[in-house]
């Protein structure tokens, strides 16, 4: 039962993880965009 818990909040914790690494890949995409519109 323990261990159900532990990896039902593993589990929120990846995707947790996982938004913001997509958030932090899609400001980089961003950034490096505007990076190479700006030369």
């Amino acid at each position: 039962m323990l261990f159900k818990v532990k990896l039902k909040i593993v589990e929120e914790n990846e995707v947790k993880n996982n938004k913001k690494l997509k958030e932090m890949n899609q400001k980089s995409v961003e950034g490096t965009a505007k990076y190479s519109s700006a030369i």
